[in-house]
């Protein structure tokens, strides 16, 4: 496995939000990480990045434990886009896309090949290179915030909600470059609200009260309608 958590239990002062919260991440899987508001996923991917502390139970990456501050965990690999997408108002998209770059050591070249090639992934912001992160529509930012990320080289991205606020179409899109990348080796660990989302990813895991309760294919999750509209909702 790329990734594994086992018993995590983690929170924010004396609130206790994970209570034992396990899962398993292959290399090349997209997985889906559902649970109603307050389960703990946001939580979940804060401290597979070191956001938030762990407080019991064990993360392992590559086979590795998996421990440090965010950048030591990023230089192993990991890429983190958070609720909300992170981006910067204040700086330009390339400044923005800069910042992907900071723990790169494979030299310039390798790093403006990767770039003139997320820029025709993502040709929306090719454009907007000079101008401020703040005047993106809410997709564009979103798709600012995830090739930030793929600059850095991240063997797996974790997306906190990336289609939240986003109009369908605009969603469709995104989700239809989570799978391209997936093709071409990135692995996904997504907090997903919505329902499409099912039909890319490979394996889910539902949380509830900051434990993991199911496991198990997003196809066959997408099949029953209870748990869609539970974990979901009606999209």
């Amino acid at each position: 496995m790329l990734l594994s958590v086992r018993d995590l239990e983690a929170g924010y002062g004396g609130a206790h939000v994970l209570r034992g919260v396990s899962l398993d991440v292959a290399p090349g899987e997209i997985v889906l990480l559902l649970g109603a508001n307050g389960a703990g996923k946001t939580t979940t991917l804060r401290a597979i990045s070191g956001v938030v502390a762990a407080r019991a139970g064990s993360i392992t990456f590559d086979g590795r434990l998996f421990s440090g501050p965010p950048e030591a965990r990023a230089a192993r690999g990991l890429g983190h886009v958070p609720e909300g997408r992170g981006i910067l108002a204040g700086l330009t998209v390339a400044e923005n896309l800069d910042l992907g770059t900071v723990l790169r050591k494979d030299g310039a070249a390798a790093v403006a090949a990767d770039r003139a090639n997320l820029l025709e992934l993502f040709p929306m912001l090719k454009p907007r290179l000079k101008e401020s992160a703040a005047a993106l529509s809410g997709g564009q930012q979103q798709m600012l915030a995830l090739a930030r990320a793929l600059l850095a080289r991240p063997r797996l991205v974790m997306l906190d909600e990336p289609s939240f606020g986003l109009a369908p179409s605009v969603v469709d899109e995104l989700l239809g470059l989570v799978q391209r990348l997936r093709t071409e080796g990135t692995t996904f660990l997504m907090v997903e609200q919505h329902a499409a989302a099912l039909a890319i990813a490979d394996r889910a895991y539902v949380l509830a009260g900051g434990r993991t309760v199911l496991e198990a294919p997003a196809a066959e999750l997408a099949g029953d309608d209870r748990l869609v509209r539970a974990y979901l909702g009606a999209h």
